[in-house]
């Protein structure tokens, strides 16, 4: 059974209960498996609406309704933890640890702009960044080794708010110089306040490093 007839089978309530409950889990972990409910749900609901208007007769379901209902809830619930997942709702990804697979029909594989990050005692204001329009961003940041051995895992958060993880990349090493460096869609991306998190995957004690900066429009 494909995505497609296993969402209008379960918003039509005809899924077995054990499909009911897998349907249901993937849901938590497949993010375009959501979008797909949200566009079906979407639709019913406004074929409900020309029903009652009588556009499309007057015929009532109020068992359909109600699991509508249901639907509506959980959907809301699932698309809530995808939000607190960091999940994005897109066809490609937003972060990557290469140029080409951010690259779409959309925009060019080239970079646009390379930006560089390093930690410094202190800092007098945020970094003020230009966004482009579109086009890919390199985000590079440097770390206290240039051990290949040693792996990184770095991502990408909007802050001004609730954060909101946009992407991670992980099991990243060092260059020559120490740096390790993730690529971001500025397409995808909008102007405001944004951390970017270099996490040392080891298990010594290590901390966290953050660089905060602002993305302006030119």
């Amino acid at each position: 059974m494909n995505d497609a007839v296993a969402s209008q089978n379960y918003l039509s309530g005809r899924l077995p209960a054990a499909q009911r409950q897998a349907f249901e889990e993937q849901l938590l972990h497949d993010p375009r498996l959501v979008r797909d409910l949200e566009e079906s749900l979407q639709l019913r609901e406004g074929l409900e609406l020309l029903r009652e208007q009588g556009v499309l007769g007057a015929m009532r379901r109020p068992r359909r309704r109600l699991w509508l209902a249901a639907a509506c809830a959980l959907l809301a619930t699932v698309s809530a933890l995808v939000v607190l997942n960091g999940l994005r709702h897109v066809d490609s990804p937003l972060v990557s640890a290469s140029v080409t697979a951010l690259a779409t029909g959309r925009q060019s594989a080239g970079i646009v702009e390379h930006y560089s990050f390093a930690a410094v005692r202190s800092a007098a204001s945020t970094r003020e960044l230009a966004l482009p329009a579109s086009g890919v961003i390199e985000l590079r940041a440097l770390t206290p080794t240039t051990d290949a051995s040693r792996t990184y895992g770095v991502s990408l958060e909007k802050t001004g708010g609730q954060p909101l993880r946009l992407g991670v990349v992980d099991h990243l090493t060092p260059d020559a110089d120490g740096f390790v460096a993730i690529y971001a869609d500025a397409s995808q991306l909008k102007p405001g306040e944004y951390v970017l998190i270099v996490k040392p995957e080891t298990r010594e004690a290590a901390a966290d490093q953050r660089f905060g900066f602002r993305f302006n429009r030119r």
